[in-house]
């Protein structure tokens, strides 16, 4: 995990603030001369303001020599972490009358943090997720056949745009439809942000590939892997290829970790 820490020692480099002046100017609230900021703000004329109040040297806005705007940053370019702990998902292990469980780390109730390979019991970890996933896909396809189309979350959100609803009844009124209120019970709210219609052809295939691959990993042969390499689904993919192309010796460990 070190190599990716933010607090690795680093030669100090310039972090180019995107967007125009006067962007940045309207979006912190901050006024070139007792009033807001124009079109014809410079970054200058924006640094002289924002960094009055700067508490910190590393948020001072520095202007080079062409009239961008810059802060000087110590930490790593290629952070991923600053503060991380063990364990955060569980792995299953498995119960053999040979198994050394006293390697694993934190076990309880058939799940731990991690430990050998060996020990781990990721192909039942993969199909427990493939039933649960079929199930899924079967008890939502009934839930659609059974309920009206709901209106979805763009017609709301233009309700309250135009002032005809409150936020709190939009959702409310979003969240009393029957397929969303059902949605809303079995705890897969993540579809309310598409269309609450079929679940993907994949679906199966996704919940097997997710069920051995966390958010992110740190790879035997020290490459970082994560879901902004890409297709998330592929990240998943390569992820549990990476776990079984491993020796039943080597060690998968759980950590949870704050960006």
């Amino acid at each position: 995990m070190v190599p990716w820490s933010e607090h690795v020692d680093v030669p100090p480099w310039r972090e180019y603030l995107t967007g125009s002046a006067v962007g940045y100017a309207n979006r912190c609230g901050l006024l070139i001369g007792g009033r807001p900021a124009t079109e014809d703000a410079t970054w200058r004329q924006v640094a002289e303001v924002a960094n009055q109040d700067c508490a910190d040297d590393g948020d001072l806005i520095w202007v080079d020599e062409n009239g961008d705007a810059y802060r000087i940053c110590t930490w790593s370019r290629d952070s991923r972490w600053e503060g991380w702990w063990m364990g955060r998902e569980r792995f299953r292990f498995r119960h053999t009358a040979d198994a050394d469980t006293t390697t694993l780390i934190d076990p309880w109730y058939g799940l731990c943090d991690g430990g050998p390979l060996h020990l781990l019991d990721l192909q039942g970890m993969r199909e427990l997720a493939e039933r649960k996933a079929r199930w899924e896909r079967e008890y939502w396809d009934k839930i659609r056949a059974s309920t009206p189309e709901p209106t979805l979350l763009p017609v709301w959100h233009r309700l309250v745009a135009d002032g005809e609803l409150s936020n709190e009844q939009a959702s409310d009124a979003f969240m009393a439809q029957p397929r969303v209120a059902i949605a809303r019970r079995l705890d897969i709210l993540w579809r309310l942000d598409d269309e609450l219609g079929p679940l993907p052809e994949d679906h199966v295939a996704r919940a097997r590939a997710w069920a051995t691959a966390a958010y992110s990993m740190v790879t035997l042969d020290g490459r970082w892997l994560d879901t902004n390499d890409g297709d998330p689904y592929e990240y998943a993919v390569a992820a549990s290829e990476h776990l079984d192309s491993l020796p039943p010796q080597a060690w998968a460990v759980i950590c949870g970790y704050h960006v």
